[in-house]
């Protein structure tokens, strides 16, 4: 079963409304499922939004799920990752300016606060998680940098990025994909069961 939260959207809710959203599906959800049996996926904006919500999810004194997964996470939106500039002429799909100006309709002067940009966050306790990129993304080093947040909290973190792909190259009906998402199918199904603690 898979619950799509529709949640509120910038320019005309910026932050926090997008986590405020996130938190409240994920309670709703564990109205039916334990914690441990609930895994939070998100892609782009919603992987980076998946971590910024499992934060708060853990601060307000709810049960983490049982495992998460993001698919080229946009996960620093001060863009600090060499990525930014080094790719910005290979990248198929995404702008350096659009995402300067997404960053700011967002979140204005709290780019850096951990529930916008989760590679500054603390993930203690966090159940593992599964991160893909591609090589010729913008946000390479975004899933980078937030696969290292992960393993320096303690938390398991897996990190793929793929050869010469582009951003969010899961969604996309390729071999690589297939592969990927076999992984990420494995990858719930192990972690599906995770007892809390």
């Amino acid at each position: 079963r898979v619950l799509c939260a529709a949640y509120r959207l910038a320019p005309e809710t910026p932050f926090p409304g997008a986590v405020e959203d996130a938190v409240e599906a994920y309670r709703r959800m564990l109205e039916t499922y334990p914690g441990h049996e609930i895994a939070i996926v998100g892609e782009s904006a919603g992987g980076g939004l998946a971590y910024g919500a499992a934060q708060a999810i853990r601060d307000g004194g709810l049960p983490l799920p049982g495992c998460l997964v993001a698919i080229s996470p946009w996960a620093d939106l001060t863009l600090s990752g060499a990525s930014y500039r080094e790719q910005e002429r290979r990248d198929p799909s995404l702008v350096l300016e659009d995402l300067a100006e997404s960053a700011r309709l967002y979140a204005g002067e709290r780019r850096a606060d951990p529930l916008v940009s989760p590679v500054f966050g603390d993930f203690t306790g966090f159940p593992p998680s599964l991160l893909f990129a591609g090589t010729d993304e913008l946000l390479r080093d975004d899933a980078r940098a937030l696969a290292e947040r992960l393993r320096q909290c303690g938390a398991a973190c897996d990190l793929v990025v793929a050869e010469g792909m582009w951003h969010v190259y899961v969604l996309f009906g390729i071999p690589e994909a297939q592969e990927a998402l076999k992984r990420i199918a494995a990858f719930l199904e192990r972690n599906g069961g995770r007892e809390d603690g």
